[in-house]
């Protein structure tokens, strides 16, 4: 694992105690989570590979209404 996926998944649970919509959240909330919490520079596709990373690790499933990302879903399973 990297340090961003690390601090990523250490940042995952602290959602449960301000989103009401825990545990899923849409693709731009999941954005400005990451980016307030854990890195404020990282860039879309440094967040589009965090959401694979993730998902390779069972932290998170990611769901695509259409073929837009920030249309999208994440279900985050811990």
């Amino acid at each position: 694992m990297n340090g961003f996926l690390d601090a990523s998944i250490a940042a995952l649970p602290g959602w449960r105690k301000i989103l009401p919509n825990y545990p899923v959240v849409s693709w731009l909330s999941f954005v400005e989570y990451i980016r307030a919490t854990v890195n404020s520079l990282a860039s879309d596709g440094h967040i589009r590979e965090l959401v694979c990373q993730l998902q390779l690790v069972g932290e998170v499933w990611m769901f695509v209404m259409t073929m837009q990302l920030t249309n999208g879903l994440i279900y985050i399973t811990n």
